[in-house]
């Protein structure tokens, strides 16, 4: 058997949240909807753990440990924004990358990608995290229902609203009106 290479604290730490920094930063910057604030926010969260390394090593699922710091640490800066003189601005719509060469196929996704990010800025606090902990960042349920901190039970019937709500607000619907014959779908 060969022997384990010693790490020194930093290396530790780093070797911990490594694989999950860009998930960090993708959640913190849908919940702030700034580039530059994302980017604080997981460097303060970072920084605060760093003294936790210990602590970090004995967590089972570090990635919905990593993501609670994260949330409770936007929390805390939305307190602070409230209080402070300056008003919280309005989210931003998603940039969205050039993803396909096809200029037409480019505008459509585009398009769809800003309309589902404005849908979801309609949402409440609460089911704009729990979107963007599931369905955009692909957390399971009980990796959310951990960040969150809320039953499993609660957590699905508020998906459920969610959904419910943004199909509201997207307006989609089974069949379009030009499909319906008196009412009724065809």
């Amino acid at each position: 058997m060969g022997k384990i290479p010693f790490l020194n604290r930093s290396q530790h730490f780093e070797a911990l949240v490594r694989p999950h920094v860009t998930a960090l930063y993708r959640f913190a910057y849908r919940l702030l909807r700034d580039r530059a604030d994302a980017e604080d926010l997981v460097q303060d969260v970072l920084t605060k753990l760093y003294a936790r390394t210990g602590e970090m090593t004995e967590v089972r699922d570090l990635k919905p440990w990593l993501l609670r710091v994260v949330y409770h640490q936007f929390v805390d800066v939305l307190r602070k924004r409230r209080r402070s003189v300056v008003s919280v601005s309005e989210m931003n719509s998603l940039e969205v990358p050039d993803l396909a060469r096809d200029p037409e196929h480019s505008f459509d996704v585009t398009q769809t990608a800003r309309r589902v990010s404005h849908a979801v800025a309609r949402l409440s606090r609460d089911q704009q995290v729990l979107v963007s902990l599931h369905l955009i960042d692909g957390c399971t349920l009980e990796e959310v229902s951990q960040v969150l901190d809320v039953p499993l039970g609660t957590l699905k019937s508020r998906l459920h609203r969610a959904r419910a709500q943004l199909k509201k607000i997207l307006q989609l619907e089974p069949f379009p009106p030009s499909e319906r014959v008196n009412g009724h779908e065809l």
